[in-house]
């Protein structure tokens, strides 16, 4: 989830792409690209399947629903995360399209967006290591 606001210019992508649900297999594919890292798909083919299996059960007006919640009309947390008064650590994948949040350390990991599917064994670990 994005910690910004959708500009105009991502709100008419999400218009554009969501003419493109009558094409389910086509739509999921290109979600799957905005979702899992470049690599972690051409590495990992079954990533394909665990956003299959969701996407063939919501209806079109669901998924528009989830995007419009989401992301396009998400609110801006940006001034929330400035303020807060606890030690945050973000992990981010190198290819996740959110950026990274400011004033927080952050910390890469291959993937895109869904790191912990993409890279589960590397998200595990670096839970251990920051709860221990």
């Amino acid at each position: 989830m994005p910690f910004n606001a959708a500009s105009k210019k991502q709100r008419a992508t999400f218009g554009l792409q969501h003419s493109m649900l009558v094409f389910r297999n086509f739509y999921t594919k290109q979600a799957a690209k905005a979702l899992f890292g470049k690599t972690s798909l051409n590495e990992n083919p079954s990533l394909l399947e665990h956003l299959k299996r969701p996407m063939s059960v919501l209806s079109n007006k669901q998924i528009k629903q989830i995007d419009k919640a989401v992301i396009l009309k998400a609110d801006d947390a940006t001034d929330l995360i400035k303020n807060l008064q606890v030690k945050i650590i973000a992990l981010k994948g190198k290819e996740d399209y959110v950026p990274t949040p400011p004033n927080i350390e952050t910390i890469l990991i291959e993937g895109g967006h869904v790191s912990p599917l993409e890279k589960p064994q590397e998200v595990l670990n670096l839970l251990r290591k920051l709860t221990n």
